[in-house]
């Protein structure tokens, strides 16, 4: 029998076992459960999950549509590395968002003047943002008309050979925050 020793829990005593197969169909996984006491876990269903819940292992099928890609697993820290809104929205004419996440609603300040409201509010005003636009437009923030806020962000598309502002076609911005 093959083994492979994990060592790294409080008392220092886990151990993880991985058995080697006696028959074509026999592969068992070894491992120990919350008092310490090694727990067979025989496969099941093809595509099955070994998830623990930091007490017990348990193999299950992963959810209705394939594995939880939701955010609201994340720690705090991993929050903080996933986009806490983005959007893309046609500057021109009646202001339209294409797409968006965490993004409610545009505001058309003027000639190539937006606010960006959030969905769900950041923490502080202290997030970052970038943006492109096409055309050789250049997006910058506009602290003309209102420093950044926790529920709103107000950009501005300008000529890249001017400070004249424009309106813009295609305009994306993605914002990183608490």
């Amino acid at each position: 029998m093959s083994k492979v020793k994990i060592q790294g829990n409080a008392s220092g005593t886990g151990v993880v076992t991985l058995t080697a197969p006696n028959t074509n169909t026999d592969r068992t996984i070894t491992l120990p459960d919350s008092s310490d006491t090694l727990v067979s876990t025989a496969p099941g269903t093809s595509g099955n999950i070994l998830t623990s819940d930091g007490t017990n292992w348990t193999s299950a099928a992963p959810a209705a549509g394939g594995a939880d890609t939701s955010l609201s697993n994340l720690s705090a820290t991993g929050k903080n590395r996933i986009a806490g809104a983005w959007v893309s929205f046609n500057g021109t004419g009646t202001v339209a968002i294409r797409d968006s996440h965490n993004v409610s609603s545009i505001g058309d300040w003027g000639t190539g003047n937006y606010g960006l409201y959030f969905g769900t509010g950041f923490g502080n005003a202290n997030y970052s943002y970038a943006g492109v636009c096409d055309n050789s437009r250049i997006l910058s923030l506009n602290i003309g008309n209102t420093v950044p806020q926790t529920g709103r962000l107000d950009v501005d598309v300008r000529q890249s050979w001017t400070s004249i502002t424009t309106d813009n076609a295609y305009v994306q911005v993605i914002v990183f925050g608490d």
